[in-house]
């Protein structure tokens, strides 16, 4: 999983997919991409790399006129943008002389004054908090990274699950084995905090409409069993046809491991993300298939977000530095448009 945090890297860099664009040049920072003007940095050179959702101190935000690509209120925070079609997932700074002793890969936030920006939950979402340590299991995040700078992670041939991505907002869930049901947000995950079973929030209600703590009870009754999923209707503009919370899973972790697509049951099936495709990776067959609208509803309501490409025997990067369970997105270039559009 990615975690958030401000680290120095060494910057590789690739040539724009598009040889029109003469300008800009792809980087990869650990495991995140990044659009950087040509020239600006060489490929090896050590920089300081900030995610997306970082907010930054004044004196850093006010550099080089900084703020006019930053968002929020008060114009400090970092938002992945899109340059020429392709995402660039956070902001690149210069090394600096006082940050020499800091190993490639260790978090520096706390001494550049950057912290993660967590945004507040709605009334309607709130509820009880409890802690993992509260819990008793193994937890696990997700993230989905870019397939532009993981795409050797892919062999061409292997088999591959293509899913379509919903633009919801992710939830997370955990049956105990000792039969605690407890749920959460992508935000408080990452701070290690699930609404407790009293919480009935949108993200709770989403669990319920499908039965999904029944079918865990049902099909893993004496197991640890952790599910992710999007809760739709989350964002302004994609419901997706639905008026009330459900969330569509698209994945579940049994005893810490993660399921193949092939051994899910057909009652989990039933609410899961759409399958565009199943077969050998050829990116030039799965590349069409981010692009066109969605189909939860079958009526191509909303634009599709893009797809996420995952073995079909889950598995880890094979990152050096930086292990996750191997997911890839590719986005929808016109999905990026029409929500800075919206937004």
């Amino acid at each position: 999983m990615a975690q958030w945090k401000v680290t120095r890297e060494q910057l590789e860099l690739f040539p724009h997919p598009n040889p029109a664009v003469e300008r800009l040049e792809l980087g990869k920072a650990g495991q995140y991409q990044v659009v950087v003007g040509k020239g600006a940095f060489q490929s090896g050179s050590t920089i300081i790399f900030v995610p997306e959702k970082s907010v930054l101190p004044d004196a850093i935000a006010d550099e080089e006129d900084r703020r006019k690509y930053l968002v929020g209120p008060q114009k400090n925070r970092v938002k992945a943008i899109q340059l020429q079609k392709e995402l660039s997932m956070g902001l690149i700074l210069k090394d600096r002389p006082e940050l020499a002793d800091v190993p490639l890969g260790e978090d520096l936030s706390e001494r550049l004054g950057i912290r993660m920006y967590v945004p507040p939950i709605p009334d309607d979402l709130s509820g009880e908090i409890v802690s993992f340590d509260e819990i008793g299991c193994e937890i696990h995040g997700h993230d989905v990274e870019t397939y532009n700078i993981h795409a050797g992670e892919l062999v061409p041939g292997e088999r591959v699950v293509v899913s379509e991505k919903i633009h919801g907002s992710q939830g997370a869930y955990v049956r105990t084995r000792g039969g605690r049901r407890l749920g959460t947000t992508k935000g408080r995950l990452k701070s290690g905090q699930f609404f407790s079973e009293t919480a009935h929030n949108a993200y709770k209600r989403a669990a319920e409409r499908i039965k999904l703590f029944d079918l865990i009870d049902e099909h893993f009754p004496s197991d640890n069993v952790q599910a992710f999923g999007e809760v739709v209707p989350a964002q302004k503009g994609f419901n997706y046809g639905m008026t009330e919370a459900s969330v569509l899973l698209y994945r579940m972790d049994v005893n810490g491991q993660t399921m193949a697509w092939s051994d899910v049951p057909l009652a989990f099936r039933k609410h899961w993300v759409p399958v565009l495709y199943e077969g050998a990776f050829d990116i030039d067959v799965i590349r069409p298939l981010r692009d066109g609208n969605e189909t939860v509803s079958g009526k191509g309501l909303h634009i599709r977000e893009g797809v996420v490409v995952t073995p079909s025997t889950p598995r880890e990067s094979a990152h050096a530095t930086q292990r996750f369970r191997l997911a890839l997105k590719l986005i929808n270039p016109k999905f990026v448009e029409d929500v800075d559009a919206v937004n």
